[in-house]
């Protein structure tokens, strides 16, 4: 079995700056919310834990910042910080109502779900 999230076919960002993983499908979609919403018990039955790292409350350069805020979307120059651990890959860079977010997800250690 291929590895879900795999760095090798995330696809390259967008003129915007933006990606979204292949592996991220309807499956993860909410059942209720929809599909703006994440079913996060559906990474968790997959071995997955995720975490999200949003661009206002990332340590961004001011240049970077300056740039987000002068193009009104753009965020190619972000380089969005990962949650501390060993593993995290990105697995969407999108955006929100609260502006741009990363996405990261990783294997849950053996050991940590009780």
């Amino acid at each position: 079995m291929s590895m879900l999230f795999d760095p090798a076919t995330l696809p390259p960002r967008d003129e915007d700056g933006y990606t979204w993983h292949p592996d991220l499908d309807e499956r993860f979609e909410h059942p209720e919310l929809g599909e703006e919403y994440l079913h996060t018990e559906m990474f968790t039955a997959l071995g997955l834990d995720l975490r999200y790292q949003l661009f206002e409350s990332d340590d961004v350069s001011e240049d970077v910042r300056a740039k987000y805020y002068e193009s009104g979307l753009s965020v190619p120059e972000w380089q969005p910080t990962p949650p501390e651990g060993e593993g995290w890959r990105i697995g969407a860079i999108y955006d929100t109502e609260d502006g741009p977010a990363a996405l990261f997800v990783r294997e849950i250690e053996q050991g940590s779900l009780q």
